[in-house]
């Protein structure tokens, strides 16, 4: 089960970064946060 290509908007679980709800994307990494800038490492 290797999520590499998945679309980050199909790929998304919820995670708390920068004091705001951002999303992970397919590099398991935050996405881009509410109108915060980017995010870091999630979940």
């Amino acid at each position: 089960m290797s999520h590499l290509m998945f679309p980050a908007n199909v790929f998304r679980d919820p995670c708390h970064c920068c004091g705001g709800e951002g999303w992970m994307t397919s590099t398991q990494q935050c996405g881009v946060c509410e109108g915060t800038g980017q995010c870091g490492h999630g979940r």
